[in-house]
């Protein structure tokens, strides 16, 4: 949906490439392929069209750009790094949460932990309009998600509790030291109390305290600026393929 994810894993792209060529050589029914997730790069892209240009016209597209925070030094020196607007509020927030009994109760080995956000995101302005993980796919493909990580001991996920009820939940995955976000949302009477920011900010620091080196907080968006200490922009192979035309018969 996002073209975030790559088909192609492993080092050696432009040999995987040629892999990719040859099997896509012997599929039929096909006229468009897309890699998506590839790393923007001018010398890799000439690299991986050259075998796949056996197979058709080769077009290099901009793909998504995701927002990340370079965290290997630990959560200090990057909140060092952050504005001193942005401090200040997210102290602040801190301060409200204290006052108001916010807890943060983490829920990534609990089995009814995604059942648990959705009925939170069904509170939220997505959840409103069928717009979050309550729509039919997403709700399916998060499932499915949550519930692989969750085999592999690799899915993080924080609910918000204020008064004995869930007004909040952020989940992610873990892998090599890196921290990719996936989904974050909140309930619209606990708009007052910036609990998405308390929740990136407790995720944040339980991650780089387990040896996250990097958070990805994927697609590009301004409140995600504030966060990050770097951009890492993808591209997209598309591959339009070329039949043979059909010979004329005559007489």
């Amino acid at each position: 949906m996002w073209g975030f994810s790559c088909p192609l894993i492993g080092p050696d792209l432009p040999g995987l490439a040629e892999f990719a060529a040859e099997h896509l050589r012997s599929v039929d029914d096909w006229d468009i392929c897309m890699i998506a997730g590839l790393p923007l790069d001018e010398d890799l892209a000439r690299a991986m069209a050259q075998p796949l240009a056996v197979l058709g016209q080769v077009q290099a597209v901009y793909g998504i750009v995701r927002q990340v925070a370079d965290v290997s030094t630990g959560h200090d020196e990057w909140f060092a790094g952050r504005s001193a607007k942005f401090r200040k509020s997210l102290r602040q927030a801190e301060k409200r949460a204290q006052i108001n009994g916010v807890s943060f109760v983490d829920v990534s080995a609990d089995p009814a932990a995604y059942q648990r956000c959705v009925e939170i995101e069904g509170t939220s302005w997505k959840g409103m309009t069928d717009d979050g993980i309550t729509s039919p796919g997403m709700h399916r493909f998060y499932e499915l998600m949550t519930a692989r990580l969750q085999t592999q001991g690799r899915f993080r996920a924080t609910v918000a509790v204020v008064d004995g009820e869930d007004v909040g939940f952020i989940f992610g995955g873990v892998r090599n030291q890196r921290y990719r976000g996936l989904q974050l949302s909140f309930a619209e009477s606990a708009r007052p109390l910036s609990i998405s920011h308390l929740l990136q900010h407790h995720t944040l620091q339980a991650v780089v305290a387990e040896g996250v080196e990097t958070y990805d907080m994927g697609m590009d968006m301004d409140y995600k600026q504030r966060w990050a200490t770097h951009e890492d922009p993808s591209m997209s192979l598309i591959i339009h393929r070329s039949r043979p035309k059909r010979q004329r018969r005559f007489g």
